[in-house]
């Protein structure tokens, strides 16, 4: 994914955890049918992403777990996800009206 944008603090697992996340709260913000006028196909489309990236996400922290680590370090993820604007996809999340 965008490996030049994520933390070099973090393991390529977790940074690919933190950046498979974002895509998914893109996705989900192309999905909320509250937010704006939507097409069928165009949900579609993000519908599908959606499966292959929680798929990869999956994937991120399959390997995290194999390597021992038990748990996410939300401080460190969480700066990571500020860094990759995902308050800007959350926004989009929000119910509107």
């Amino acid at each position: 994914m965008r490996r030049g944008r994520t933390a070099s603090s973090l393991t390529d697992a977790e940074a690919d955890l933190a950046e498979r996340y974002v895509r998914i709260l893109e996705l989900l913000a192309r999905l909320n049918p509250a937010r704006t006028a939507s097409t069928v196909h165009g949900c579609l489309m993000a519908a599908q992403a959606l499966i292959s990236e929680a798929k990869q996400l999956h994937a991120a922290l399959t390997a995290m777990q194999s390597r021992g680590q038990d748990e996410v370090f939300n401080h460190v993820l969480a700066r990571t996800l500020r860094h990759l604007e995902a308050d800007k996809y959350l926004a989009r999340l929000e119910l509107s009206g």
